[in-house]
């Protein structure tokens, strides 16, 4: 059975003149099942209020004005009201539109009633214009709150039957959205065969194109990681790949993929979308300050920090402040969420990765099973991956497995976690392992293994697998690379300020840093 189409209605009008009016329509609106919009909360004369105002226009089927004795709020640089400007963008946007006129009867009363304030005293020229225009298209006129709902009630239904408006309807009447999904990317892909004869030659030509700007392109092809040994091998996180990072807890995971963001943002100025499930933005950005100030992450969550130390802070998180960083730290957030959240941030930043921490924690269709879920996200991610053309990077977490066996404990693909499907649609997966973590203080050869991490590149499907070693910093829960360090006088390894991919240390030019989406000072930051 199709569902009642449900459309949003977008109520333009002058505000403290028609407040009973203008509660008389949202009534109409909502007795005809419908979903009435408006601004009426934000006050005039704010640019950025309008804009805000065009969003909610576009996102609406129906626009609907009220007029009356004001003009409204004076835009100077245009010279026309708000409420001209709303009216004239609906019409320039092509929205289907009705307006409701006072009449000059009606008028006169409401100001034996009301008092002189419903007429306009600034601008009775404007608002004669404006009304003559307004005439001119689709407008019924109102005596009374009655006329108005009466002529919302009518004209609504008009509406509904448009094939082209295609409103809201109900989440319970609604197919499973996974189902919707993957019925879209089915008949995505269909379509690309059935014009695959056509694409075919534009396909070669856009390939040829690309291997002539990897040619003449020097250094790295993808996102650097900042990390010398692990982008030589890889050439930096590629587009349209899908990256699993994998370990088992306290090893280093959240440590690790907080370095590469801090690497890529600062040092490259790559816009980058972090969708924290586990941690919130505030131990996130923790997390950051520890490992750009170096100072202990203990004092940074607690905030017991000496003079120098504040001076520290404040001097070398300058470049951490302009980084383009986008935080988003929603629980269990939904694999459809997420892409709707990095579609509008590609479109509206052009993000050039996409770090999820972690994978088991984002919920998918959950009625066939957790490895059947598990496998789904995964293969959503990959198709994120490929739509945006930007890799995306999904922390997971291994099984118990790696625990009970003997030997050294290196992780394997088949420890991956609730699904073999992460492997399948992984295009690389990195183990992240640390020999100490097992008291494991010497390698075969008799070399330390304190303070080393190691990136095990167990899948490449674009290149060869190797393992890298990194250096890791426990107080500042930090990953450098291997050489880039030098002992202070406590014994302890510092970072360096400048990276061998950025020698000189400068920053380049940046984007602002973005407010995480909601901060709680409350939680303490786990290792």
């Amino acid at each position: 059975m199709s569902s009642k189409k449900k459309l949003q209605v977008f109520v333009s009008s002058t505000y403290l003149d028609l407040i009973k009016e203008r509660q008389a329509a949202v009534e109409a609106i909502l007795t005809a099942g419908h979903i009435p919009a408006g601004m009426e909360l934000f006050s005039a004369g704010d640019k950025s209020q309008m804009d805000v105002i065009k969003r909610w226009i576009d996102e609406s089927d129906v626009y609907l004005l009220l007029l009356a004795g004001r003009y409204g709020s004076i835009d100077l640089e245009s010279g026309k009201s708000y409420t001209q400007l709303e009216y004239e963008y609906a019409l320039e946007k092509g929205k289907p539109f009705f307006a409701l006129v006072i009449t000059e009867k009606h008028l006169d009363e409401k100001v034996k009633t009301e008092g002189k304030d419903v007429l306009e005293p600034d601008y009775p020229q404007k608002l004669r214009e404006f009304k003559a225009l307004v005439k001119n298209k689709l407008v019924k006129f109102w005596d009374d709150a009655r006329d108005i709902k009466l002529a919302i009630l009518q004209t609504l239904p008009e509406f509904e039957r448009r094939p082209e408006l295609i409103g809201w309807v109900q989440g319970n009447e609604v197919t499973n959205s996974n189902i919707i999904v993957q019925e879209i990317a089915r008949l995505t892909e269909e379509n690309s065969t059935l014009k695959s004869k056509e694409l075919f030659s534009v396909s070669v030509t856009e390939a040829i194109r690309k291997l002539e700007e990897k040619k003449n392109h020097e250094g790295l092809t993808g996102v650097p990681s900042g990390f010398v040994n692990l982008d030589r091998l890889t050439s930096g996180w590629q587009p349209a790949e899908l990256i699993i990072l994998a370990a088992r807890p306290a090893m280093g995971k959240t440590a690790f993929i907080v370095s590469a963001l801090r690497n890529a943002t600062v040092d490259f100025s790559i816009p980058t979308a972090v969708f924290s499930l586990e941690m919130s933005s505030t131990q996130l950005l923790n997390r950051l300050i520890s490992a750009e100030a170096e100072i202990d992450s203990e004092k940074i969550r607690k905030g017991s920090l000496k003079p120098h130390e504040w001076v520290q802070l404040q001097h070398k998180i300058q470049r951490l402040t302009n980084a383009p960083i986008f935080i988003d730290d929603t629980p269990a957030l939904s694999i459809v969420d997420l892409r709707a959240k990095c579609g509008q941030l590609k479109s509206q930043n052009n993000i050039q990765l996409v770090i999820i921490d972690y994978l088991q924690l984002m919920s998918g269709d959950v009625s066939s099973g957790r490895e059947q879920e598990i496998a789904s996200i995964s293969r959503a991610l990959k198709t994120l991956a490929r739509e945006l053309d930007i890799p995306v990077i999904a922390l997971s977490q291994l099984s118990r497995s790696v625990e009970t066996r003997g030997g050294d404990k290196r992780p394997k693909l088949s420890d991956l976690r609730e699904s073999g499907s992460i492997e399948e649609n992984a295009d690389m997966v990195l183990f992240l392992y640390r020999p100490e973590y097992y008291s494991f203080t010497e390698d075969e050869n008799g070399n330390s293994t304190m303070g080393i991490g190691e990136v095990i590149v167990a899948k490449n499907r674009n290149g060869p697998l190797s393992t890298i070693q990194l250096r890791f910093i426990n107080r500042y829960t930090k990953f450098i690379n291997l050489d880039d360090h030098f002992g202070d006088e406590d014994g302890d390894l510092t970072s360096l300020t400048s990276s061998p991919l950025n020698p000189s240390g400068t920053p380049p030019s940046t984007n602002k840093i973005k407010m995480p989406s909601r901060f709680d000072g409350n939680e303490e930051t786990p290792f």
